[in-house]
């Protein structure tokens, strides 16, 4: 946008999130930026590609020209999904044994929520966290040394793991030994990660927030939770692992919805 001040070219902007719905003195800044600088950058290009419904309906809350906006989910090819091949080398390679796995990836960012996620693991399960590490600052609630704190502190030690960045072969076999996939993010565009979840038939569990609730019918194709509840998803991660056939029916609806 600040590029077309001086030399004008068609510029079309994706959102991915428009809000991270943060409190306090922190959702007064967002607040601040949205009525602001956010509102003249997305009028001043030619449009604006919205990943989810309630996304078009914030954009135009934010005074975005309906004109403007144009609504373009994600999507995944389910022909590159592999579901015939074998994890086993994978849970050998992460010692994963018998046990339960839950998963998640994405951004270890503190609106990803992943602290939740580490709050709420039972005793029978393992939780699996692949994803790219931001240098964030020292003390910032979402990197990965804040996590691993937590970890600690809660005496998780051998059931959360993390496993990094994950790319190509190493992120199909995670999806394919996860039990169940959990992303409990504050607030999301229209996340990849849940969508190659679903394609691979996983059983998934994410908040209820925009973008999420697009494409997650709750008890249909997924589950839902309330945003920050790690007592209710700790309780919805217990359900679904004591109930396999609720599992399987639930990542076969995923994979076809």
């Amino acid at each position: 946008a600040f590029c077309n001040i001086f030399k004008r070219e068609p510029i079309v902007l994706t959102t991915h999130g428009v809000t991270a719905n943060y409190q306090g003195w922190k959702g007064a800044i967002e607040d601040v930026y949205h009525r602001s600088i956010c509102k003249w950058m997305l009028n001043s290009v030619d449009k604006v590609v919205a990943l989810s419904s309630e996304e078009v309906a914030l954009l135009e809350r934010l005074g975005v020209n309906g004109d403007k906006i144009t609504l373009i989910p994600n999507g995944i090819d389910l022909n590159r999904i592999n579901l015939e091949a074998n994890a086993q080398e994978f849970k050998r390679i992460y010692q994963l044994d018998n046990r339960n796995i839950v998963l998640f990836v994405g951004l270890l960012i503190s609106r990803k929520g992943i602290e939740y996620l580490i709050e709420s693991p039972g005793l029978s399960c393992r939780v699996l966290i692949a994803g790219h590490v931001r240098d964030d600052p020292q003390g910032h609630s979402g990197n990965k040394r804040a996590l691993q704190r937590q970890v600690k502190d809660l005496g998780l030690e051998n059931k959360v793991l993390f496993l990094g960045t994950l790319t190509g072969k190493e992120l199909e076999y995670a999806y394919l030994a996860a039990d169940l996939f959990v992303l409990p993010s504050l607030a999301e565009g229209l996340p990849i990660t849940l969508l190659e979840a679903m394609a691979y038939g996983k059983s998934v569990i994410a908040t209820d927030i925009p973008g999420n609730s697009d494409v997650i019918q709750d008890g249909e194709n997924g589950i839902l939770f309330e945003v920050g509840n790690a007592a209710q998803l700790a309780g919805k991660i217990d359900y679904l692992l004591k109930s396999p056939y609720v599992r399987r029916k639930l990542g076969e609806n995923a994979r076809f919805s």
